[in-house]
């Protein structure tokens, strides 16, 4: 079959998914610039020259040029002409108030204070960008790393911690997931600032570390980069780094397959592609997958539908715990039995750690199995049929009523309790749609309120395949059920809805409500007699 623009989107979530694990977005300068308006590291330099031209000898264009556009070397050339003046204007007396005991340690730190004032009071969300933005910050992700000073992240992701400079993530090396690591230090602490010429090359001299914890996150996590451009000196950096171990073969070239992947934005309007690709580097080349889209939402609607099981505050904690149980002799008292889905905090519970045969726990019942469960075992036939009789027994009889969809003539064919007209042989409880399941034909899935004009819609098709083809994404879902028995063909649409469950929909959306109107029609047509 073939698909609009959800083409994208299905083959970046199976990619991504494919991993086991959220991705990391590595996000640059270019993310700041489209959600809050953050000046560039030239412009900044800029206006700080323009702010206080007063105290500067000459315009801007003069420190840029001396310095060969060496950003770093402006900054370091500023930082010493700005020294003085700092230090005995009355303007920055406040400053010197609040900041004295880091402006002591060199002379580049007041420079420094004053470029962080300025920055945070340039900061300011673009209202053009709210949805986008909000789409952004309900991205199912493990952690984030970025080269920005400003505190955008922090105020969008509020259940991650952020790690500011050299010395926070190297000792906090125990954990990554639920982490923003600001390597280039942040704003709201001027002190880690990386912007000067000395400022980088003790970042180079002191990196081995950082650069290995980098390296680990680019193999144990897909990693996204968004708001760079692929000749970005970070970029070159990092990908610099992973090549040096490449050459050192501590790792192959093959496990990076499918794990790089590089937004590349463009300004004019196209339709979102993933493009396999290499970048190279002293002679090097690395697989990486090219994004190449000019709106941000076609891989942000991706990121927001990503499987995880468990919320990530909670797995941040459990990922503390279970490092402190390896890692310490001393047995800690904690435990605690309970699903995940019942878990808001966990920080004063106890927690015990289970390892165990998967089959052998799926032997032991239906508890803890919800309708998304259900569905996904329509269409992959994922539980195992052990289990079928507890589902009849102790799970239908209890969920099913008149308003809901369930399927379950595939579990009663398969255990022997369908009859040839659809009755069940044994009902278990008083259920009226159980009971009256030989009564059950595909008009019961139609919506009386749409049922004329979703029937007049659908009938100019010959074929599911056109039906959902002119209509992309989720849209086919909601006509489904008005298409007509004989006209459905069941290989088909259980493609289609093996690619919807690759969209991981929200379950309080009515596209899912729809998705599982859906795969009980394909239960109905596979499994009824």
């Amino acid at each position: 079959m073939e698909y609009k623009a959800d083409t994208f989107s299905l083959e970046l979530t199976k990619k991504l998914n494919s991993a086991g694990v959220a991705p990391f977005l590595f996000i640059g300068s270019g993310i700041s610039r489209r959600y809050v308006n953050s000046p560039t590291w030239d412009s900044l330099l800029e206006q700080f020259v323009s702010k206080f031209s007063d105290l500067f000898k000459f315009e801007y264009g003069y420190y840029s040029s001396l310095a060969n556009r060496d950003l770093a070397v402006v900054a370091s050339n500023l930082a010493s002409e700005f020294h003085e003046f700092w230090w005995k204007e009355d303007r920055f007396k406040d400053s010197r108030a609040k900041f004295r005991s880091i402006a002591v340690l060199d002379k580049e730190k007041p420079f420094k204070i004053e470029l962080c004032i300025l920055l945070n009071d340039s900061i300011l969300q673009n209202e053009e960008m709210e949805e986008e933005i909000e789409l952004f910050s309900k991205t199912v992700i493990s952690g984030l790393v970025t080269t920005n000073w400003d505190n955008f992240l922090e105020s969008k992701f509020l259940n991650f911690q952020p790690r500011i400079g050299q010395k926070e993530i190297i000792f906090n090396d125990k954990k990554s997931i639920g982490e923003i690591f600001k390597i280039h230090g942040c704003a709201s602490r001027p002190e880690t600032l990386v912007v000067t010429e000395a400022d980088y090359e003790l970042f180079i001299n002191k990196s081995h570390y950082l650069n290995s914890k980098i390296l680990t996150l680019l193999v144990d996590f897909p990693i996204i980069f968004m708001g760079y451009s692929l000749s970005d000196r970070n970029i070159e950096k990092i990908i610099s780094n992973l090549v040096d171990c490449l050459r050192q073969e501590y790792i192959q070239e093959d496990k990076l397959k499918d794990r790089l992947f590089f937004v590349d934005w463009q300004d004019k309007p196209c339709e979102p592609v993933l493009i396999p690709t290499t970048y190279s580097l002293n002679s090097i080349s690395i697989p990486i997958h090219k994004i190449v889209l000019h709106d941000y939402k076609d891989v942000l609607n991706v990121l927001i539908h990503l499987k995880r099981s468990i919320p990530i505050e909670v797995l941040k904690q459990l990922e503390s715990m279970v490092y402190d149980f390896v890692m310490t002799s001393e047995p800690t008292n904690k435990i605690l039995v309970t699903g995940f889905e019942n878990l808001d905090k966990i920080e004063d519970l106890e927690v015990v750690l289970g390892i165990g045969n998967i089959d052998k726990l799926q032997q032991k019942g239906v508890v803890g199995i919800e309708i998304k469960d259900l569905l996904e075992d329509i269409i992959y036939d994922t539980i195992p049929h052990d289990n079928y009789r507890d589902i009849i027994d102790k799970l239908l009889p209890s969920k099913i009523n008149k308003s809901s969809f369930f399927p379950f003539f595939k579990f009663n064919r398969i255990c022997g309790n369908l009859n040839l007209d659809n009755s069940l042989k044994v009902v278990q409880e008083n259920n009226e749609v159980l009971n009256n399941s030989s009564k059950i034909n595909l008009e019961d899935y139609k919506a009386k309120t749409t049922k004329k004009s979703h029937e007049r819609y659908t009938a100019k098709y010959s074929s599911l395949t056109d039906l959902i083809k002119d209509n992309p994404d989720v849209s086919a879902l909601k006509y489904i059920p008005y298409y007509g028995l004989k006209k459905t063909d069941v290989a088909i649409l259980r493609e289609y809805l093996k690619a919807i469950w690759e969209l991981n929909l929200d379950q309080k959306t009515t596209d899912f409500s729809a998705f599982r109107k859906s795969v009980c029609i394909l239960d109905f047509l596979e499994n009824a007699n």
